[in-house]
C-alpha cells in the first residue's frame, strides 16, 4: 500500500489508466521532495507509469517533474509501496498516515486493482475513447479530501448484455420497449431512459473529521456521496415526492445516467465491478458470494464515502465488537407512508434512521459510524432472491456460462432478434418476447425460468435469481454535516458564475452580455450544451434570446429599463434539470452594476 507524508498546503493525486508499479524516490537533501513546505502529486497513467511531481509555491501551474517510473503491470496483484530512503530513515517521511492519506489510500488501492487486471475498461463516450480517472487532493483549510472524477465508470455498463454506454435505450432496434422491457414494468408501451453517459468533471468534498450529530437531516435529490471509483452516489428518490427510483432501469451494476449524462448509483451496486473491474457474474453468483461472506465471518467492502464524511458499505457487516457477520437489517420496517415507502421503526432492525451504525469494519477495526446499502434477508439470514421486473438479465452470458448459448448470439442483432422471436436451449424451445402470452419482459423471463426448471436445467434457471434490495437502498438521511448537498447536479445558493461582460451598464440602454459559468465543487460539472436554458436574468431582468454560446458561457441581450434601481445586481442562470430533479442554477451576487 502507499503511505504518504503529511505535508503543508495539501496533496494532490491523479489516478488515470494504465498498469504501474512504484519505485523508491531518493530523498537526498537536494531533492525538491525533501522539504516539508512542498506538495507532492502522484500521477498514474498508462503512457508514463508513475510520475512524481512537487511544487514549492501556491502556483498550481508550477509542478516540476521529479521522477518517472514507466513500469507496466504484469497482470498480477502486487503492493504499491514507496520505501523510505535509508539516509532519511529517522524522519519517517513516507510512513505517517493522516486522515487524508488513509482515505486517499482506499481510492488508490481500488484503482491499483483495476490497473493490475488491465483496467479500467476503455469506453467510447461521445465518439472518444476514455477511461475512468480520479484526482485526490487535500484541502487543509477546510479539512476535506477533494475527489474529482471524470464521470466514466471503470467497467462497461450493460443491460441484457448490451453495451449501453452510448444510450440507455439505443442498443436494440426499436429500443428496449421492442423487447417489452421498460421502466416500472410497463411493457412495450412504457418509457425508458434515453440518456447516454457523458464524461465531465465531477467534484466531491468529503470532510476528514465527520460529525456524529444527534439529529439526522434529510438528504436532497441527487448526489449524497461518491463511490471509490469516483462515480456519484445519489439518494433513493427520483423526485420531490420521495418516489423511490427502484422502478427505473439500471445497468447490471445498478447505475444509470441522468439527463446531463451523469452516471450514478441509487442503490447497492450488486456486481461490485466498481471494485472488481469488468468481470461478469450471474445473479446467482452475486447472491452466493454474499452468503459465503456471511458464513466466513466476512464484511462487505467499502463502497465509498457520503458527503458528510462517513463511509458507505455493502450489506454484510458486523453489528458489534464480536464481529459476527450478518446481512444488516434496515429499521424501515413499518407501514408505508404517504409516499409508498416503509416508515422507520426504531430498533426494529440493526440500523438507525440514517441506515447506519457504529461498529468495526476492516478499514476501521476500532469502530466507526458508517452507512449500509441494505438487502432483504431470509429467516435463516441468507440473501432473499427474486426474479426482478426491473432488471435487464444478461441471458446470453448466463447461457454461455453453461455452454448453452445459441449459435450467433455473440452478434447483438442476432441475439436481440432471438429474444423477440424465441430460441432453443439444449433442444428445448423458449418463447420470445413477441409472444402474445407476454405483455412484459418480466413475464418472458419468468416463463423462461419455468421452462428451464421443467426440462432438467434447474441449475441454469437458478442463475436468474437476483438479490432483493431493501429500503432506503442508499443514503436517505445524513448522520453528519454534509460539505454540500446540492442534489441532482444543480447548484444551491450562490455560486457557479465567475464573470459577466460588460460588468455594468446605464439605465435605459441595451447591452449584449456574456456570462461565464464555472463548475461548483460537489456538483457533477456544467450541464451539456444541449440542456435548455430556462431563465437568464440580471437583477431580475430577463435576457432577450439567451443562448448557450459554449459549455461555459451564456450570451444574450440585456435591456435595462429606465426605471431600474441603480446599484449592484445579482446574475442568475437556470437550466432545465433531469426529470424529477433540481434544476441546475448558477448565481453570482452583485456582479453587475446598474448606473444612473
Amino acid at each position: 500500500m502507499i503511505r504518504y507524508p503529511p505535508l503543508l498546503g495539501g496533496w494532490l493525486f491523479l489516478l488515470c489508466a494504465g498498469s504501474v508499479r512504484a519505485a523508491p524516490i531518493s530523498l537526498a537533501s537536494s531533492n525538491a521532495v525533501d522539504s516539508l513546505n512542498r506538495t507532492i502529486r502522484i500521477q498514474l497513467t498508462g503512457s508514463n507509469g508513475v510520475q512524481y511531481f512537487a511544487r514549492g509555491s501556491t502556483d498550481l501551474t508550477n509542478w516540476p517533474l521529479l521522477q518517472t517510473n514507466a513500469i507496466t503491470g504484469t497482470g498480477t496483484s502486487a503492493l504499491v509501496d514507496v520505501p523510505l530512503d535509508t539516509n532519511m530513515s529517522g524522519r519517517g517521511f513516507f510512513r505517517i498516515e493522516s486522515n487524508f492519506e488513509q482515505r486517499a489510500r482506499l481510492f488508490i488501492a481500488n484503482y491499483r486493482r483495476q490497473l493490475d487486471n488491465g483496467g479500467p475498461t476503455v469506453l467510447t463516450v461521445n465518439g472518444t475513447n476514455v477511461q475512468n480517472a480520479i484526482t485526490l487532493a487535500e484541502d487543509t483549510a477546510n479539512n476535506q479530501i477533494v475527489i474529482t472524477g471524470n464521470g466514466v465508470p471503470n467497467y462497461t455498463p450493460t443491460i441484457l448484455g448490451f453495451n449501453v454506454t452510448g444510450g440507455w435505450n439505443t442498443a436494440v432496434s426499436g429500443g428496449f420497449q421492442s423487447l417489452k422491457f421498460s421502466e416500472n414494468n410497463a411493457g412495450a408501451s412504457g418509457g425508458n431512459n434515453p440518456n447516454a453517459i457523458a464524461s465531465g468533471t465531477e467534484t466531491f468534498r468529503i470532510p476528514l473529521k465527520p460529525t456524529n450529530n444527534a439529529t439526522a437531516t434529510d438528504t436532497s435529490l441527487g448526489t449524497v456521496g461518491v463511490a471509490v471509483n469516483g462515480i456519484p452516489i445519489y439518494n433513493p428518490f427520483e423526485d420531490g415526492n420521495q418516489t423511490a427510483a427502484t422502478g427505473r432501469i439500471f445497468s447490471g451494476c445498478c447505475g444509470h445516467p441522468q439527463l446531463t449524462g451523469v452516471y450514478h448509483y441509487h442503490k447497492y451496486p450488486t456486481c461490485l465491478r466498481l471494485l472488481k473491474g469488468d468481470i461478469w457474474q450471474s445473479e446467482k453468483e452475486k447472491c452466493d458470494e454474499l452468503d459465503a461472506l456471511v458464513a466466513a465471518g466476512g464484511h462487505s467492502p467499502l463502497i465509498g464515502f457520503a458527503l458528510d464524511g462517513w463511509p458507505v458499505y455493502g450489506p454484510v457487516g458486523w453489528k458489534d465488537a464480536s464481529r459476527a457477520s450478518k446481512l444488516l437489517k434496515s429499521s424501515y420496517t413499518g407501514t408505508n407512508d404517504s409516499y409508498g415507502n416503509p416508515a422507520y421503526v426504531a430498533a426494529s432492525g440493526d440500523l438507525d434512521e440514517c441506515n447506519g451504525l457504529i461498529s468495526p469494519t476492516p478499514e476501521y477495526p476500532e469502530g466507526i459510524y458508517h452507512y449500509v446499502m441494505t438487502l432483504e434477508a431470509n429467516t435463516d439470514g441468507t440473501v432473499k432472491r427474486e426474479i426482478s421486473p426491473s432488471f435487464g438479465y444478461d441471458i446470453r452470458s448466463t447461457l454461455n456460462k453453461h455452454g448453452l448459448m445459441p449459435s450467433g448470439w455473440t452478434n447483438d442483432t442476432t441475439y436481440a432478434n432471438a429474444l423477440k422471436a424465441g430460441f432453443t436451449v439444449n433442444g428445448v424451445s423458449v418463447a420470445g418476447t413477441d409472444s402474445a402470452s407476454f405483455t412484459t419482459f418480466y413475464q418472458f423471463v419468468t416463463n423462461m425460468v419455468a421452462v428451464l426448471n421443467a426440462n432438467g436445467m434447474a441449475n441454469v434457471a437458478t442463475e436468474f435469481n437476483s438479490m432483493k434490495i431493501s429500503y432506503p437502498f442508499t443514503i436517505r438521511k445524513y448522520r453528519g454535516t454534509p460539505s454540500n448537498a446540492t442534489g441532482g447536479g444543480g447548484v444551491a445558493g450562490n455560486g457557479g458564475i465567475s464573470a459577466i461582460s460588460p460588468t455594468g451598464g446605464t439605465r435605459g440602454q441595451s447591452y449584449f452580455v456574456t456570462i461565464t459559468l464555472q463548475t461548483v465543487t460537489g456538483t457533477p460539472g456544467l450541464p451539456p450544451n444541449s440542456a435548455p436554458i430556462t431563465t437568464a436574468t440580471v437583477g431580475g431582468i430577463a435576457l432577450s434570446s439567451p443562448t448557450r454560446a459554449s459549455t461555459s458561457t451564456v450570451t444574450g441581450t440585456l435591456n435595462i429599463p429606465s426605471g431600474t434601481s441603480t446599484g449592484a445586481k445579482d446574475v442568475v442562470v437556470t437550466f432545465q434539470g433531469p426529470p424529477g430533479q433540481a434544476a441546475p442554477t448558477y448565481t453570482a451576487t452583485g456582479l453587475f452594476q446598474v448606473n444612473p
